[in-house]
């Protein structure tokens, strides 16, 4: 008598999924394996690339793998893995069942998967065990079910209580409820992710980091012996763009950049370029940790604008990303580490160095 009502879930074959990834920020590596450090290839911004495979915050596209965190991509509450149509008994009030372990109450809404009939009896299992109750108990009926496996957590809720299940559970689906464990449910996502963003205070918490910055190249000795510094200007509501995806929040930052005379006279005939690559890569990393810090769970995209007085404007010099897992598990804890794992793409007539600026000096150029 008894049954295994797993088994059915072996008779139809797994179908092919179809979901895909788009790339959100200006450009992102792919790399030979997940958290690997080759890279192999490079997408830009809305290129869109089948998903392969899966591994953590890493998928594989059709030429190597990509950070999720720097793209949208469709994450849906289940996959479908087949149909199947059962016969079951639905009991109407509770009522005492015969089963292989003896007598057991089958409160009201339980459900039974049916294997056959006997005579004014229903045979199936209930909660992989087998039983046998009167039809005059319940009702019987015939539906089709899509057999799903869950891809995030879920919380499956009744008259009767509440589970929380992980993701690779298999369940019953009819479009409306679940059945699962000898009962219907309806299920709801749960995120267990950082749900907060205040625009205004990232943006105050941003320009603070700025002020301090301004400030220690004002004073710095390379800035003393040149007679100018770059200043990086404040930010405002139009620097800051929030991209809300399902899978979270990544954010655009573009930071603008003028030079003046320590006298504090803008520089306007000439373009000029900024000075000390690594407090520069040091100073982005504080502001993507200020993101993260404050409600930001997927990227942080830094755009660099250099201003440039023959257009009277600001040119676009590249940008950094920076990954919200791979900041959290301390892959950017290093100036090294920090170019390897950040995808960037910076203009070589961005920078100087501060040791040729005083060889400079020092020749008189």
């Amino acid at each position: 008598m008894k049954l295994l009502t797993q088994l059915f879930l072996l008779l139809l074959p797994l179908s092919a999924i179809s979901q895909e990834f788009t790339v959100l920020t200006d450009a992102t590596s792919l790399r030979m394996l997940p958290d690997g450090k080759e890279i192999v290839g490079t997408l830009s911004e809305g290129y869109s690339q089948p998903i392969f495979a899966k591994f953590g915050f890493w998928a594989k596209g059709e030429r190597g793998w990509v950070n999720l965190d720097f793209t949208d991509y469709s994450q849906p509450l289940f996959i479908k893995t087949g149909r199947i149509a059962l016969k079951i008994f639905r009991i109407a009030d509770g009522v005492n069942a015969d089963s292989d372990s003896g007598t057991i109450y089958l409160p009201a809404g339980s459900v039974i998967v049916v294997a056959g009939e006997e005579g004014d009896f229903v045979v199936g299992t209930f909660k992989g065990e087998g039983v046998k109750v009167s039809k005059d108990s319940g009702v019987l009926e015939k539906r089709v079910f899509d057999i799903v496996v869950l891809t995030s957590p879920v919380t499956l809720t009744s008259d009767y209580g509440s589970l929380n299940l992980k993701p690779g559970t298999p369940l019953l689906f009819d479009g409306n409820s679940v059945m699962y464990n000898g009962n219907f449910w309806i299920f709801e996502r749960t995120n267990d992710e950082q749900n907060f963003f205040n625009e205004e205070k990232v943006i105050s918490a941003l320009n603070r980091l700025i002020d301090i910055y301004n400030s220690a190249k004002f004073s710095s000795p390379i800035a003393e012996r040149l007679g100018y510094y770059v200043k990086t200007m404040p930010l405002s509501d139009e620097d800051v763009s929030l991209i809300d995806t399902n899978s979270g929040k990544g954010i655009i930052i573009r930071l603008k950049h003028k030079f003046f005379m320590n006298n504090g006279k803008p520089i306007t005939g000439r373009k000029t370029r900024l000075i000390l690559k690594k407090s520069n890569f040091d100073f982005w990393l504080k502001l993507a940790k200020s993101c993260f810090d404050n409600g930001v769970n997927k990227f942080v995209e830094i755009e660099i604008y250099r201003f440039n007085p023959a257009i009277n404007g600001y040119e676009k010099e590249g940008f950094v990303s920076m990954s919200y897992h791979l900041y959290k598990s301390g892959k950017y804890n290093s100036y090294d580490n920090f170019l390897k794992y950040s995808d960037s793409d910076l203009s070589d007539d961005l920078w100087f160095f501060a040791d040729e600026v005083y060889e400079r000096i020092e020749n008189g150029d």
